[in-house]
């Protein structure tokens, strides 16, 4: 069961140049379910839910859920 810890930083492939992915860093956890995020590029705090697959494993959509979104797992 991998879970989010504060300090972390995170990494998504971005869909549109491999090259260069989405990074950010979990800032804090504020309960079992939400924590705070922030890019990497600069942008403001943004607090995000977090999400468990069947086995218990955690990841955050900090830019919202839609088609091609970045995800973030927990490392």
């Amino acid at each position: 069961m991998k879970k989010f810890q504060e300090g972390q930083t995170v990494e998504a492939t971005n869909w549109a140049d491999h090259t260069s992915p989405f990074r950010g860093t979990i800032v804090r956890r504020i309960s079992d379910k939400t924590l705070v995020f922030t890019r990497s590029s600069g942008a403001s705090e943004t607090r995000c839910k977090i999400h468990r697959d069947e086995e218990g494993n955690e990841h955050i959509y900090p830019m919202g859920k839609y088609s091609l979104c970045p995800v973030f797992y927990a490392p």
